[in-house]
């Protein structure tokens, strides 16, 4: 589990994923940023300004990275401490030793996931803090995937239905 899940996760963005207001994505390393735009850095090495009309939300990297490390640390902590503890008893089974066996490598590969995952996610809100202060982003929710109206469109309506 440890080797797949260190050949899966480096595969996962460090750039930021900024969606624009009319729909589009950024994927950009974010430099520096102020009240009014954020500096921002492609993946092809072009630094542009983005004003905040067109920044609807910023999903910052390594959020995955960390979350999925703890969870990896958590399990790991909870099979190391069950293996040592009453070390006495568990002495005398055949499954003694297991959680050391699977409990040690799993929480080392929860390290090698979840602090440069805190490190990225750390870096990118830091650059992007005042942006992010001075334009508290409201969440933009997709149309309706079903009709607002309780009854089927025949049925009369104080008011016509939209064309």
């Amino acid at each position: 589990m440890t080797w797949l899940t260190l050949c899966i996760f480096p595969a996962c963005s460090t750039t930021a994923t900024i969606s624009r207001t009319d729909g589009f994505t950024y994927e950009a390393d974010i430099l520096d940023s102020d009240a009014n735009s954020l500096r921002v850095r492609d993946t092809y090495g072009r630094e542009f300004l983005i004003p905040s009309g067109y920044v609807a939300d910023i999903d910052h990297p390594g959020n995955l990275h960390f979350t999925f490390g703890s969870i990896l640390l958590a399990i790991s902590a909870m099979m190391i401490f069950g293996d040592l503890s009453d070390r006495d008893q568990s002495q005398r089974s055949e499954w003694s030793g297991l959680g050391l066996g699977f409990g040690i490598p799993m929480a080392l590969t929860g390290l090698c996931l979840g602090i440069p995952g805190w490190i990225h996610h750390g870096h990118s809100k830091r650059k992007a803090k005042t942006f992010e202060d001075a334009n508290p982003s409201r969440p933009i929710f997709p149309p309706a995937a079903f009709s607002p109206y309780p009854w089927p469109y025949p049925y009369p309506y104080p008011y016509p239905p939209p064309q």
